[in-house]
Protein backbone atom coordinates (compact mmCIF):
# COMPACT_ATOMS: atom_id res chain seq x y z
CA UNK A 1 0.00 0.00 0.00
CA UNK A 2 1.39 3.61 -1.10
CA UNK A 3 2.28 5.62 1.79
CA UNK A 4 -0.04 8.63 2.07
CA UNK A 5 1.15 12.45 1.63
CA UNK A 6 0.71 14.88 4.71
CA UNK A 7 1.67 18.07 4.47
CA UNK A 8 0.46 21.30 6.68
CA UNK A 9 0.79 24.80 6.54
CA UNK A 10 -0.06 27.55 8.75
CA UNK A 11 -0.09 31.08 8.53
CA UNK A 12 -0.68 33.86 11.55
CA UNK A 13 -0.35 38.04 11.08
CA UNK A 14 0.45 40.16 13.41
CA UNK A 15 0.07 43.75 13.71
CA UNK A 16 1.34 46.22 15.40
CA UNK A 17 1.09 50.37 15.70
CA UNK A 18 0.96 53.81 17.31
CA UNK A 19 1.07 57.46 17.27
CA UNK A 20 2.58 60.02 20.33
CA UNK A 21 2.01 64.05 19.53
CA UNK A 22 2.67 66.59 21.65
CA UNK A 23 1.98 70.17 20.87
CA UNK A 24 1.51 73.53 22.51
CA UNK A 25 0.70 76.57 20.59
CA UNK A 26 0.90 80.19 21.77
CA UNK A 27 -1.49 83.67 19.98
CA UNK A 28 -0.32 87.19 20.50
CA UNK A 29 -2.42 90.37 18.80
CA UNK A 30 0.33 92.34 18.09
CA UNK A 31 -2.09 95.11 17.20
CA UNK A 32 -5.69 95.02 16.28
CA UNK A 33 -5.26 94.03 12.52
CA UNK A 34 -1.96 92.00 13.33
CA UNK A 35 -1.46 88.50 15.28
CA UNK A 36 1.01 86.15 15.77
CA UNK A 37 1.00 82.25 16.57
CA UNK A 38 3.88 79.89 17.31
CA UNK A 39 2.97 76.24 17.34
CA UNK A 40 5.65 73.64 17.94
CA UNK A 41 4.68 69.76 18.40
CA UNK A 42 6.92 66.62 17.99
CA UNK A 43 5.31 63.60 16.54
CA UNK A 44 6.05 60.00 16.47
CA UNK A 45 4.99 57.16 14.62
CA UNK A 46 6.14 53.24 14.42
CA UNK A 47 4.23 50.39 13.23
CA UNK A 48 5.13 47.12 12.63
CA UNK A 49 4.11 43.79 10.56
CA UNK A 50 5.07 40.51 11.55
CA UNK A 51 4.01 36.72 8.78
CA UNK A 52 4.75 33.69 10.61
CA UNK A 53 4.11 30.34 8.46
CA UNK A 54 4.49 27.05 9.66
CA UNK A 55 5.30 24.32 7.34
CA UNK A 56 5.70 20.30 7.54
CA UNK A 57 5.89 17.91 5.01
CA UNK A 58 5.36 14.01 5.92
CA UNK A 59 4.72 12.35 9.49
CA UNK A 60 6.04 13.50 12.78
CA UNK A 61 7.63 10.24 13.09
CA UNK A 62 8.68 9.89 9.47
CA UNK A 63 12.40 9.30 8.73
CA UNK A 64 11.68 12.07 5.64
CA UNK A 65 9.95 14.42 8.20
CA UNK A 66 10.61 17.91 7.43
CA UNK A 67 9.63 21.18 9.38
CA UNK A 68 10.04 25.10 9.31
CA UNK A 69 9.52 28.00 11.10
CA UNK A 70 9.61 31.39 9.19
CA UNK A 71 9.21 34.81 10.88
CA UNK A 72 9.54 37.71 8.99
CA UNK A 73 9.22 41.27 10.54
CA UNK A 74 8.92 44.86 8.50
CA UNK A 75 9.31 47.65 10.77
CA UNK A 76 8.56 51.33 9.70
CA UNK A 77 8.22 55.20 11.32
CA UNK A 78 8.40 58.48 11.13
CA UNK A 79 9.81 61.07 13.75
CA UNK A 80 9.11 64.94 12.92
CA UNK A 81 9.85 67.67 15.55
CA UNK A 82 8.48 70.74 13.55
CA UNK A 83 8.22 74.65 14.37
CA UNK A 84 5.63 77.04 12.29
CA UNK A 85 4.84 80.56 12.76
CA UNK A 86 1.60 81.87 11.21
CA UNK A 87 1.07 85.64 11.05
CA UNK A 88 -2.88 86.75 10.32
CA UNK A 89 -3.07 90.12 9.09
CA UNK A 90 -6.58 92.66 8.23
CA UNK A 91 -5.85 95.47 6.19
CA UNK A 92 -9.27 96.53 5.48
CA UNK A 93 -12.40 94.83 6.05
CA UNK A 94 -12.50 93.48 2.51
CA UNK A 95 -9.17 91.80 2.52
CA UNK A 96 -7.48 89.34 4.95
CA UNK A 97 -3.59 88.31 4.39
CA UNK A 98 -1.96 85.29 6.41
CA UNK A 99 1.61 84.29 5.59
CA UNK A 100 4.37 82.72 8.19
CA UNK A 101 6.50 79.50 7.77
CA UNK A 102 7.36 75.96 8.71
CA UNK A 103 9.93 73.88 9.82
CA UNK A 104 9.72 70.35 10.22
CA UNK A 105 13.28 67.67 11.08
CA UNK A 106 12.88 64.04 9.67
CA UNK A 107 13.56 61.13 10.84
CA UNK A 108 12.08 58.34 8.74
CA UNK A 109 12.97 54.49 9.27
CA UNK A 110 11.26 53.76 5.86
CA UNK A 111 11.55 49.71 5.67
CA UNK A 112 13.59 47.85 8.47
CA UNK A 113 13.30 43.87 7.61
CA UNK A 114 14.47 40.81 9.65
CA UNK A 115 13.88 37.22 8.70
CA UNK A 116 14.17 34.47 11.51
CA UNK A 117 13.65 30.72 10.05
CA UNK A 118 13.80 27.77 12.51
CA UNK A 119 14.06 24.06 11.24
CA UNK A 120 15.81 20.60 12.10
CA UNK A 121 19.00 22.12 11.17
CA UNK A 122 18.89 25.12 13.95
CA UNK A 123 18.29 28.58 13.70
CA UNK A 124 19.15 31.24 10.94
CA UNK A 125 18.54 35.36 11.33
CA UNK A 126 18.71 37.95 8.53
CA UNK A 127 18.49 41.70 8.90
CA UNK A 128 17.88 44.34 6.05
CA UNK A 129 20.84 46.53 5.52
CA UNK A 130 18.31 49.47 5.53
CA UNK A 131 18.96 52.83 7.90
CA UNK A 132 16.97 55.70 9.14
CA UNK A 133 17.36 58.68 6.90
CA UNK A 134 17.19 61.78 7.65
CA UNK A 135 15.62 65.08 6.11
CA UNK A 136 14.60 68.84 7.10
CA UNK A 137 12.34 70.91 5.30
CA UNK A 138 11.82 74.37 5.48
CA UNK A 139 8.30 76.08 3.79
CA UNK A 140 7.41 79.84 3.24
CA UNK A 141 3.60 80.61 2.55
CA UNK A 142 1.22 83.50 1.63
CA UNK A 143 -2.52 83.76 1.37
CA UNK A 144 -5.11 86.01 0.71
CA UNK A 145 -9.02 86.14 0.92
CA UNK A 146 -10.25 89.50 -1.21
CA UNK A 147 -14.01 90.32 -1.08
CA UNK A 148 -13.74 91.94 -4.43
CA UNK A 149 -17.44 93.16 -4.58
CA UNK A 150 -21.06 91.50 -3.38
CA UNK A 151 -20.14 89.52 -6.51
CA UNK A 152 -16.69 88.23 -6.63
CA UNK A 153 -14.74 86.99 -3.90
CA UNK A 154 -10.89 86.05 -4.81
CA UNK A 155 -8.42 83.67 -2.63
CA UNK A 156 -4.93 82.95 -3.96
CA UNK A 157 -1.70 81.82 -2.11
CA UNK A 158 1.79 80.71 -2.81
CA UNK A 159 3.63 78.31 -0.98
CA UNK A 160 7.53 77.81 -1.69
CA UNK A 161 9.05 74.74 0.23
CA UNK A 162 12.88 73.16 0.22
CA UNK A 163 13.53 69.25 1.49
CA UNK A 164 16.95 68.98 2.07
CA UNK A 165 18.11 64.46 1.69
CA UNK A 166 21.22 63.21 1.28
CA UNK A 167 23.06 65.63 0.11
CA UNK A 168 20.27 66.89 -2.15
CA UNK A 169 17.90 69.70 -2.00
CA UNK A 170 14.38 69.39 -4.04
CA UNK A 171 12.18 72.67 -4.61
CA UNK A 172 8.68 72.80 -5.06
CA UNK A 173 6.11 75.82 -6.30
CA UNK A 174 2.61 75.25 -4.98
CA UNK A 175 0.16 77.97 -6.18
CA UNK A 176 -3.48 78.01 -5.66
CA UNK A 177 -6.58 79.80 -6.56
CA UNK A 178 -10.41 80.10 -6.16
CA UNK A 179 -12.97 82.42 -7.25
CA UNK A 180 -16.66 82.53 -5.94
CA UNK A 181 -18.89 84.26 -7.60
CA UNK A 182 -22.69 85.64 -6.42
CA UNK A 183 -24.88 84.60 -9.05
CA UNK A 184 -28.18 85.63 -6.70
CA UNK A 185 -28.45 86.13 -2.65
CA UNK A 186 -28.59 82.50 -1.96
CA UNK A 187 -26.57 80.97 -5.29
CA UNK A 188 -23.16 80.66 -6.05
CA UNK A 189 -20.33 79.09 -8.53
CA UNK A 190 -16.75 78.49 -7.18
CA UNK A 191 -13.39 77.21 -9.05
CA UNK A 192 -10.34 76.34 -7.92
CA UNK A 193 -7.21 75.18 -9.40
CA UNK A 194 -4.48 74.31 -7.10
CA UNK A 195 -0.80 72.42 -7.30
CA UNK A 196 0.40 70.02 -4.65
CA UNK A 197 3.77 68.60 -3.30
CA UNK A 198 4.40 65.47 -0.50
CA UNK A 199 7.69 64.58 0.00
CA UNK A 200 6.79 61.06 2.11
CA UNK A 201 3.72 58.47 0.59
CA UNK A 202 1.93 55.76 1.60
CA UNK A 203 2.07 52.13 0.25
CA UNK A 204 1.07 48.85 1.31
CA UNK A 205 3.25 45.81 0.27
CA UNK A 206 -0.55 43.57 -0.54
CA UNK A 207 -3.76 44.60 -1.34
CA UNK A 208 -5.04 45.13 1.99
CA UNK A 209 -5.14 48.82 3.36
CA UNK A 210 -3.87 48.81 7.00
CA UNK A 211 -2.40 51.51 9.45
CA UNK A 212 1.38 49.08 9.29
CA UNK A 213 1.39 50.83 5.69
CA UNK A 214 4.90 51.97 4.54
CA UNK A 215 5.28 55.68 4.73
CA UNK A 216 8.11 55.99 2.20
CA UNK A 217 10.69 59.67 1.71
CA UNK A 218 11.66 61.52 -0.85
CA UNK A 219 15.61 60.54 -1.34
CA UNK A 220 18.31 60.81 -3.98
CA UNK A 221 16.61 58.32 -6.42
CA UNK A 222 12.44 59.39 -6.31
CA UNK A 223 10.98 62.79 -6.66
CA UNK A 224 8.37 64.62 -4.62
CA UNK A 225 5.28 63.66 -5.38
CA UNK A 226 3.26 66.39 -7.63
CA UNK A 227 -0.34 66.72 -8.30
CA UNK A 228 -2.89 69.79 -9.77
CA UNK A 229 -6.53 69.69 -8.78
CA UNK A 230 -9.38 71.40 -10.57
CA UNK A 231 -12.85 71.54 -9.00
CA UNK A 232 -16.32 73.38 -10.10
CA UNK A 233 -19.47 73.69 -8.51
CA UNK A 234 -22.70 75.32 -7.55
CA UNK A 235 -23.54 76.29 -4.02
CA UNK A 236 -27.33 76.73 -2.77
CA UNK A 237 -27.32 78.23 1.01
CA UNK A 238 -31.05 78.67 1.99
CA UNK A 239 -30.57 81.15 4.84
CA UNK A 240 -27.95 79.63 6.56
CA UNK A 241 -30.35 77.05 7.21
CA UNK A 242 -29.96 74.64 4.43
CA UNK A 243 -26.62 74.43 2.35
CA UNK A 244 -26.74 72.22 -1.43
CA UNK A 245 -24.08 71.75 -3.58
CA UNK A 246 -22.58 69.94 -6.42
CA UNK A 247 -18.93 70.01 -7.63
CA UNK A 248 -17.10 67.88 -10.23
CA UNK A 249 -13.18 67.81 -9.87
CA UNK A 250 -10.16 66.46 -11.71
CA UNK A 251 -6.93 65.56 -10.26
CA UNK A 252 -3.39 64.23 -12.09
CA UNK A 253 -1.01 63.44 -9.74
CA UNK A 254 2.59 62.63 -10.98
CA UNK A 255 5.43 60.90 -9.29
CA UNK A 256 3.69 58.19 -7.46
CA UNK A 257 5.30 54.99 -5.93
CA UNK A 258 4.70 51.28 -6.30
CA UNK A 259 6.54 47.93 -5.54
CA UNK A 260 7.75 46.36 -8.65
CA UNK A 261 6.07 43.13 -10.27
CA UNK A 262 9.07 41.12 -9.02
CA UNK A 263 10.43 42.38 -5.45
CA UNK A 264 9.00 39.89 -3.48
CA UNK A 265 11.69 38.11 -5.54
CA UNK A 266 15.04 40.37 -4.99
CA UNK A 267 17.66 39.33 -2.62
CA UNK A 268 16.74 40.18 0.95
CA UNK A 269 19.21 42.80 1.32
CA UNK A 270 17.95 44.81 -1.91
CA UNK A 271 17.69 48.48 -0.60
CA UNK A 272 13.98 49.63 0.04
CA UNK A 273 14.25 51.90 -2.86
CA UNK A 274 15.46 49.53 -5.36
CA UNK A 275 12.19 47.80 -5.34
CA UNK A 276 10.08 50.92 -6.18
CA UNK A 277 8.78 52.11 -9.24
CA UNK A 278 7.25 55.56 -10.40
CA UNK A 279 4.15 56.28 -11.89
CA UNK A 280 1.31 58.44 -12.46
CA UNK A 281 -2.29 58.57 -11.89
CA UNK A 282 -5.80 60.33 -12.24
CA UNK A 283 -8.71 60.72 -10.00
CA UNK A 284 -11.67 62.44 -11.00
CA UNK A 285 -15.46 62.56 -10.15
CA UNK A 286 -18.50 64.72 -8.88
CA UNK A 287 -19.77 65.19 -4.86
CA UNK A 288 -23.26 65.75 -3.98
CA UNK A 289 -23.99 67.27 -0.24
CA UNK A 290 -26.97 68.67 1.57
CA UNK A 291 -26.41 69.68 5.04
CA UNK A 292 -29.07 71.15 7.87
CA UNK A 293 -26.99 73.57 10.11
CA UNK A 294 -29.66 75.30 12.62
CA UNK A 295 -31.84 73.85 15.03
CA UNK A 296 -32.48 70.73 17.36
CA UNK A 297 -31.78 68.28 14.28
CA UNK A 298 -28.85 68.88 12.07
CA UNK A 299 -27.52 66.91 9.87
CA UNK A 300 -25.95 65.87 6.31
CA UNK A 301 -26.39 63.72 3.83
CA UNK A 302 -23.48 63.69 0.92
CA UNK A 303 -23.18 61.21 -2.43
CA UNK A 304 -19.87 60.93 -4.40
CA UNK A 305 -19.29 59.24 -7.65
CA UNK A 306 -15.71 58.72 -8.30
CA UNK A 307 -12.92 57.36 -10.39
CA UNK A 308 -9.14 56.41 -9.81
CA UNK A 309 -6.36 55.22 -12.15
CA UNK A 310 -2.65 54.43 -12.29
CA UNK A 311 -0.15 54.26 -14.88
CA UNK A 312 3.34 52.41 -13.93
CA UNK A 313 5.77 51.39 -17.43
CA UNK A 314 7.01 48.75 -15.12
CA UNK A 315 3.24 47.77 -14.13
CA UNK A 316 0.28 45.67 -15.66
CA UNK A 317 2.13 45.98 -18.94
CA UNK A 318 2.68 49.36 -18.77
CA UNK A 319 -1.18 49.61 -19.57
CA UNK A 320 -3.25 51.78 -17.16
CA UNK A 321 -5.35 50.30 -14.28
CA UNK A 322 -7.72 51.18 -11.14
CA UNK A 323 -6.21 51.82 -8.21
CA UNK A 324 -6.87 50.17 -5.16
CA UNK A 325 -9.11 53.00 -3.96
CA UNK A 326 -11.31 53.10 -7.13
CA UNK A 327 -14.06 53.61 -5.06
CA UNK A 328 -17.06 54.01 -7.55
CA UNK A 329 -20.04 55.41 -5.12
CA UNK A 330 -19.62 56.82 -1.52
CA UNK A 331 -22.50 57.40 0.84
CA UNK A 332 -22.23 59.43 4.20
CA UNK A 333 -25.05 60.19 6.35
CA UNK A 334 -24.68 62.05 9.55
CA UNK A 335 -27.34 63.03 12.09
CA UNK A 336 -27.25 65.07 15.30
CA UNK A 337 -29.89 65.71 17.63
CA UNK A 338 -29.40 67.74 20.86
CA UNK A 339 -32.44 66.99 23.08
CA UNK A 340 -31.65 69.22 25.71
CA UNK A 341 -28.49 71.64 26.66
CA UNK A 342 -27.01 68.18 28.66
CA UNK A 343 -27.74 64.95 26.34
CA UNK A 344 -26.59 65.32 22.42
CA UNK A 345 -27.39 62.12 20.20
CA UNK A 346 -25.49 61.22 16.77
CA UNK A 347 -25.60 58.83 14.33
CA UNK A 348 -24.01 58.15 11.11
CA UNK A 349 -23.83 55.81 8.12
CA UNK A 350 -21.10 54.87 5.76
CA UNK A 351 -21.75 53.17 2.04
CA UNK A 352 -18.39 52.76 -0.01
CA UNK A 353 -18.19 50.51 -2.79
CA UNK A 354 -15.53 48.06 -2.12
CA UNK A 355 -11.84 48.63 -2.70
CA UNK A 356 -10.20 46.63 -5.69
CA UNK A 357 -7.54 44.30 -5.38
CA UNK A 358 -5.48 41.47 -7.71
CA UNK A 359 -6.86 37.88 -7.18
CA UNK A 360 -6.10 34.60 -9.03
CA UNK A 361 -8.33 33.42 -11.21
CA UNK A 362 -5.99 30.86 -13.06
CA UNK A 363 -3.31 28.61 -12.81
CA UNK A 364 -1.08 26.50 -14.97
CA UNK A 365 1.47 23.30 -14.46
CA UNK A 366 5.05 24.36 -14.61
CA UNK A 367 5.55 23.20 -17.94
CA UNK A 368 8.83 21.97 -17.76
CA UNK A 369 8.04 19.90 -14.71
CA UNK A 370 5.37 17.95 -17.00
CA UNK A 371 7.28 17.30 -20.27
CA UNK A 372 5.91 20.63 -22.21
CA UNK A 373 8.05 22.83 -23.99
CA UNK A 374 9.20 25.58 -21.06
CA UNK A 375 9.35 28.59 -23.86
CA UNK A 376 5.08 28.53 -24.11
CA UNK A 377 4.69 30.23 -20.59
CA UNK A 378 6.89 31.73 -17.79
CA UNK A 379 7.95 30.29 -15.16
CA UNK A 380 8.27 30.84 -11.36
CA UNK A 381 11.71 29.39 -10.00
CA UNK A 382 9.98 30.08 -6.44
CA UNK A 383 7.31 27.19 -7.09
CA UNK A 384 7.71 23.77 -7.85
CA UNK A 385 4.89 22.82 -9.77
CA UNK A 386 2.12 25.68 -9.85
CA UNK A 387 2.22 29.39 -11.70
CA UNK A 388 -0.13 31.18 -10.80
CA UNK A 389 -2.17 33.64 -13.88
CA UNK A 390 -2.97 37.12 -13.48
CA UNK A 391 -5.05 38.89 -16.38
CA UNK A 392 -4.61 42.48 -14.73
CA UNK A 393 -3.72 44.05 -12.00
CA UNK A 394 -6.49 45.24 -9.49
CA UNK A 395 -9.20 42.43 -11.91
CA UNK A 396 -11.41 42.13 -9.19
CA UNK A 397 -13.64 44.52 -6.32
CA UNK A 398 -14.25 43.62 -2.66
CA UNK A 399 -17.43 43.54 -1.64
CA UNK A 400 -19.43 47.19 -0.37
CA UNK A 401 -17.83 48.54 3.07
CA UNK A 402 -20.58 49.98 4.66
CA UNK A 403 -21.64 50.62 8.69
CA UNK A 404 -23.40 52.56 11.11
CA UNK A 405 -22.40 54.23 14.06
CA UNK A 406 -24.21 55.28 17.19
CA UNK A 407 -23.10 57.90 20.15
CA UNK A 408 -24.05 60.05 23.16
CA UNK A 409 -22.61 63.60 24.54
CA UNK A 410 -23.21 64.08 28.14
CA UNK A 411 -22.18 68.14 29.00
CA UNK A 412 -21.77 69.03 32.50
CA UNK A 413 -21.07 72.65 33.08
CA UNK A 414 -18.46 73.90 35.97
CA UNK A 415 -17.58 77.08 37.25
CA UNK A 416 -15.74 79.62 35.16
CA UNK A 417 -16.83 78.68 32.03
CA UNK A 418 -15.67 74.41 32.00
CA UNK A 419 -17.23 72.22 31.13
CA UNK A 420 -16.93 68.13 30.71
CA UNK A 421 -18.03 65.97 28.48
CA UNK A 422 -18.79 62.19 28.84
CA UNK A 423 -18.92 60.49 25.39
CA UNK A 424 -20.83 56.66 24.82
CA UNK A 425 -20.31 55.40 21.69
CA UNK A 426 -20.75 52.14 19.74
CA UNK A 427 -18.70 51.60 16.17
CA UNK A 428 -20.33 49.37 13.78
CA UNK A 429 -23.73 49.00 15.34
CA UNK A 430 -24.99 46.14 13.30
CA UNK A 431 -21.77 44.09 13.32
CA UNK A 432 -20.87 44.31 9.94
CA UNK A 433 -17.87 42.34 9.01
CA UNK A 434 -16.31 44.69 6.13
CA UNK A 435 -14.14 42.13 3.69
CA UNK A 436 -10.73 43.41 3.58
CA UNK A 437 -9.25 40.48 1.54
CA UNK A 438 -10.09 37.79 -0.54
CA UNK A 439 -8.15 34.38 0.36
CA UNK A 440 -7.91 31.53 -2.33
CA UNK A 441 -8.31 28.42 -0.19
CA UNK A 442 -6.90 25.24 -2.11
CA UNK A 443 -7.25 21.41 -1.05
CA UNK A 444 -4.54 18.96 -1.57
CA UNK A 445 -5.34 15.14 -1.98
CA UNK A 446 -3.56 13.27 -0.28
CA UNK A 447 -1.19 10.93 -2.29
CA UNK A 448 -0.29 13.16 -5.74
CA UNK A 449 -0.25 16.64 -3.78
CA UNK A 450 -2.45 18.21 -6.63
CA UNK A 451 -4.88 21.12 -6.66
CA UNK A 452 -8.39 19.81 -6.13
CA UNK A 453 -11.71 22.11 -5.22
CA UNK A 454 -10.28 25.95 -4.97
CA UNK A 455 -12.70 28.59 -3.84
CA UNK A 456 -12.50 31.96 -2.17
CA UNK A 457 -13.02 33.49 1.03
CA UNK A 458 -13.60 37.02 2.16
CA UNK A 459 -11.69 37.92 5.84
CA UNK A 460 -12.81 40.68 7.64
CA UNK A 461 -11.70 42.52 10.95
CA UNK A 462 -13.61 45.05 12.89
CA UNK A 463 -16.37 43.78 14.98
CA UNK A 464 -18.79 46.17 16.69
CA UNK A 465 -16.95 48.20 19.24
CA UNK A 466 -17.96 49.95 22.04
CA UNK A 467 -16.33 53.24 23.47
CA UNK A 468 -16.10 55.74 26.70
CA UNK A 469 -14.02 59.12 26.42
CA UNK A 470 -13.82 62.08 29.08
CA UNK A 471 -13.14 65.91 27.42
CA UNK A 472 -12.56 68.44 30.11
CA UNK A 473 -12.63 71.92 28.26
CA UNK A 474 -11.35 74.75 30.35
Amino acid sequence: MEDEFCFAKENMTYLNWGNILIAGKWHYGISEKLSVEVAPSFTHYASSLRKDVFESDNKKNDPDYKEQNTKKTTENGIDDLNGNIHFDYFPTERLSINFGMNYIHHRFVPELNRIQTIDLEGLRQYESESKPLTANEIAFYFEDDWKISRIFRLKTGLRMSLFGVEGKTYRTLEPRISLRTSLTDHLSFKSSYSRMSQFAQQISDSYISLPTDFWIPVNSNNKPVESDLVSAGFYYDHSGDYVFSIEGYFKNMRNLLDYREDYSFLPFSTGWDQKLTSGQGWAYGAEFMAIKSNGKLKGSLGYGLMWSDRQFAELNHGKRFPSKYDNRHKINVVVNYKINSIFELNGSWTYITGNRMTLMLEDYLIFSANGFDPSLAPTDPFQNEWVNYYEERNNIRLPAYHRLDFGMNIYRPYKKGRTGIWGIGIWNVYNRMNPIMIRTNTMYSDSEKRKVSPHFQTVGLFPLIPSITYTYKF
